[in-house]
């Protein structure tokens, strides 16, 4: 249940021994046809939340496996697509370079929105070959699952200039109790509240291929594109 992260970039004319650095613009595709994700109540849109790109340290981690996130701005996050308290958070690191929201925007408001099938959206980072990124969203069809790099980022650029394949999961973040993808009623599309499913101390937990209820999610490479180049 990966997602490559591609990304293009034109060799540094820094020394070898000098970190390559680049202006990248980080392109967010949802990929997915209407109604692409088969549910017991019919076919539904794939959703992909709000979501944080982040540039930082190797040191700096938005979260770990096995972390206990109730009550954590990254619930919010996970359980209702609210990216802004997370970007809040990891903002006053010292170890955070740049933090930005990845999302589509309302046709009406222009505010960010979740984003549905054939959505786009747009960021520039600027980063080096020492620093790493990280990428975070919900996966809008779920109580609280996200979509993310492993802990701790991903080098993507390389100290030559040329780029890495950057590898995204979904994990499970343990904080609320999990129904069917596409058909609970405490997911964000069809819940009444923010925060109104069932409450769970559990930890954040890699999924492959199913969760801890026996609920299947698809493949990551079927409904999100992400790709970057030079600006």
């Amino acid at each position: 249940m990966l997602l490559a992260l591609t990304l293009a970039c034109s060799p540094s004319s820094d020394s070898d021994s000098a970190p390559a650095s680049a202006r990248l613009k980080f392109d967010l595709d949802n990929v997915s046809a209407a109604g692409a994700l088969d549910t017991s109540a019919g076919p539904v849109d794939i959703m992909i939340a709000p979501g944080l790109l982040v540039v930082h340290l190797p040191d700096f981690f938005i979260f770990r496996t096995g972390d206990k996130l109730a009550g954590t701005a990254m619930e919010r996050l996970a359980e209702d697509g609210d990216p802004l308290p997370l970007a809040e958070l990891v903002a006053e690191s010292s170890e955070v370079i740049e933090v930005v929201v990845l999302a589509a925007q309302d046709a009406t408001t222009y505010e960010n929105a979740a984003m549905g099938p054939g959505g786009h959206a747009s960021q520039l980072l600027s980063m080096s070959s020492d620093q790493r990124v990280s990428y975070v969203s919900m996966f809008g069809q779920s109580n609280d699952v996200v979509i993310s790099t492993p802990p701790g980022g991903v080098s993507v650029l390389k100290p030559d200039g040329s780029l890495a394949t950057v590898p995204l999961a979904l994990f499970d973040a343990g904080t609320e109790r999990n129904e069917e993808p596409g058909v609970g009623e405490s997911q964000a599309p069809r819940q009444a509240a923010a925060d109104t499913g069932e409450s769970l101390e559990g930890t954040i937990v890699r999924i492959d291929g199913s969760d801890v209820e026996g609920w299947t999610y698809p493949s990551t490479l079927d409904f999100v594109s992400v790709a970057a180049s030079v600006e």
